[in-house]
């Protein structure tokens, strides 16, 4: 049996895992998980590879704990996959020894359908897919393409509690110790193989197998070698032998921090420059262990009475942050308990009241059910809960919805409503009032202050806060020479320096920004740039107290320690520009300055603003979208 671990990057709370541990137990069978890593991941950066290999190192443990071996093999997933199953050339299973079955965790992305796709055509056996990323299928919430969250809010909610968990806490128990016919020994040794493995071949292109066994012993260094793997987990406290599947959190970051290191290390030596040109963020780590441990941060002290109520499966103790490498302090990421009060503060950057899992969703580190379940254990009013739980299943599976039903143009410019791209058409030659460079967009060099100190959020955190996005990305249609080259240039900026970015909830998000699953607002004809679509919302200078927020962003920065890091936001630091001017300025003179801003743009003339006018060659249109050469856009003059 092989569990093929497409997005869902967890050994806990995946149902896609439950599944191929019980169809495993079964048919009699071993149970071999198995994650493609291709370093040519369209877009794909340092920044999300280390991001992933903490999640990796994560499940290889979690998983080892419960009886199963992870190997990471280089190559892509599908290939990966079909490695197992050809029996011949190379291949890591003996013809004797095909899988039997192929359970997959659903990812709903182009690329992913194609590799399903492409395994289905070619594995010769049954290839399930589990949906463990969603509450409702996506086909199941929606039978046709649908253009409002309005639209899809009821059926989720009508249908969310048919596909919950139903796992008992004597069910849970049941799926921790599936019967592979093998010890502990073999999962987590380096070079000894599941049955009808190669040995010799699998230990050669997994990458996570040496560095878990070598994790292991470093772990153990000044204590008598224990003689077997099985000894290692025992002797640090990762097998206590009253509740072998609970692990206490400080053991378990111990030896987490050094697989993930170890495997992080193989696979940036196989990176392109391109990718290492933006480096990992120091503030946050990925793993299940990690999402959880925020999740339960930003939830607060659990509600008594819903603890007690409440019947938790064996679970890794309460998770514990891992120290940043940089030495940034938990609270100038996240206020504690910060769900208590979200619907009141939840568009306030400077308020730090946002959960931050949208990165941990992405690459399947945690699942809507699991954070929904820390959530709904906590003292919250249900007016913040509801809120948030919006926006983390409606939102975001209306996301999914998008990429599931446009799967050809959900990332290009056509995704748009009709209504959307006809109006940005008719005013794509409107006079902008400058073009800025795409290198000087992603240096937080544009000239706006507000709109570099968004930047510098994604930069040095990996993340933009949602009130500063729309803003964000409706500016670039004021900087660019057309409507086509500035989605094109937000989802570029948004994919490369946001640990979310390459997520259906990015590619909604963006295309949100430029009217898809929107409304028109009333056009005359005198909207210059936006026509019908929405505008950048002036409330970001009237609610945002932007000195703070830009304190926090230098703060952060000046806690950088990685060379790398360090070498990307140096210009963040220097006092002459707008971000570090920001941080000086009492919050009246900076939102006075913004108010000009919007009254002069009210006014049809273009501000002005430093640093002059950038030129730029004339852009081909994106997505094969005709423009006629008398609508392109010009800088004001």
């Amino acid at each position: 049996m092989v569990l093929w671990v497409q997005r869902s990057v967890r050994g806990r709370e995946n149902a896609a895992l439950d599944l191929a541990i019980a169809r495993a137990n079964a048919a009699g069978v071993p149970l071999l998980a198995v994650f493609g890593l291709t370093t040519t991941f369209p877009q794909a950066t340092a920044r999300a590879f280390s991001f992933l290999c903490d999640g990796l190192a994560d499940a290889a443990l979690a998983m080892a704990l419960r009886g199963v071996r992870l190997a990471v093999l280089k190559a892509s997933p599908a290939d990966a996959v079909l490695g197992l199953c050809a029996g011949a050339g190379g291949a890591l299973l003996s013809p004797e020894s095909r899988p039997v079955e192929i359970v997959v965790d659903a990812g709903y992305l182009r690329i992913c359908q194609s590799w399903r796709a492409a395994v289905a055509a070619a594995c010769g056996c049954p290839l399930r897919v589990v949906h463990a990323d969603v509450t409702v299928p996506p086909a199941r919430a929606a039978s046709r393409a649908l253009d409002r969250a309005a639209s899809l809010r009821p059926a989720l909610r009508r249908l969310a509690p048919s596909f919950a968990s139903t796992f008992t806490p004597g069910d849970a128990v049941s799926l921790v110790r599936p019967s592979l016919g093998r010890s502990l020994d073999e999962i987590v040794s380096g070079t000894a193989a599941a049955p009808g493995v190669a040995g010799t071949e699998l230990a050669e292109a997994d990458l996570l197998g040496p560095p878990l066994h070598a994790a292991l012993r470093r772990a153990c260094h000044g204590v008598a070698p224990p003689p077997t793997p099985a000894a290692m987990l025992a002797s640090i406290g990762l097998l206590p032998s009253a509740e072998p599947e609970r692990p206490p959190a400080a053991r378990w970051n111990q030896v987490w921090g050094a697989v993930a290191a170890s495997l992080w290390a193989a696979v940036r030596a196989g990176l392109s420059d391109e990718a290492l040109r933006t480096p990992p963020v120091e503030c946050m780590r990925g793993g299940h262990a990690q999402a959880i441990a925020w999740m339960s941060r930003f939830a607060g002290p659990p509600d008594g009475a819903k603890a007690a109520a409440d019947r938790p499966a064996p679970e890794l103790d309460t998770p514990r942050l891992a120290s940043p490498a940089c030495g940034v302090d938990p609270s100038l990421m996240m206020r504690h308990g910060a769900l208590l009060r979200y619907a009141s503060s939840r568009n306030d950057p400077h308020a730090r009241s946002t959960s931050l899992m949208s990165a941990y969703l992405h690459f399947g580190h945690a699942g809507p059910l699991d954070l929904l379940g820390v959530a709904r254990r906590s003292a919250a009013r249900p007016s913040d809960l509801e809120r948030w739980e919006d926006e983390l299943v409606t939102w975001r599976e209306m996301a999914v919805h998008v990429v599931v039903s446009r799967p050809a143009v959900y990332d290009t410019f056509r995704v748009l409503p009709e209504w959307a791209r006809r109006t940005l058409k008719e005013h794509a030659g409107d006079p902008r009032p400058r073009l800025v460079a795409l290198e000087d967009l992603a240096r937080a060099r544009s000239g706006d202050a507000v709109w570099d100190l968004a930047q510098a959020e994604g930069m040095v955190f990996g993340r933009m806060h949602g009130y500063f996005r729309m803003y964000w990305a409706k500016r670039l249609l004021e900087w660019t020479s057309s409507p086509q080259q500035a989605f094109h240039w937000a989802l570029r900026l948004n994919n490369r320096f946001f640990l979310d970015g390459r997520d259906a909830a990015s590619y909604l998000g963006v295309a949100w920004c430029f009217g898809l699953a929107d409304k028109p607002r009333g056009d005359s004809g005198g909207r210059r740039v936006f026509g019908a679509l929405r505008g950048p919302s002036p409330a970001v200078g009237r609610r945002v107290d932007i000195p703070r927020v830009a304190e926090q962003v230098l703060e952060a920065c000046r806690c950088a320690r990685d060379p790398s890091l360090r070498e990307l936001i140096a210009p963040l630091l220097d006092p002459a520009l707008g971000i570090a001017r920001l941080a000086r300025s009492p919050s009246a003179a900076a939102q006075r300055g913004i108010a000009s801003f919007f009254a002069a743009r009210a006014e049809k003339r273009p501000p002005s603003a430093p640093g002059g006018h950038v030129s730029l060659p004339a852009a081909a249109p994106a997505d094969g979208e005709v423009l006629d050469p008398s609508k392109r856009a010009k800088p004001a003059t």
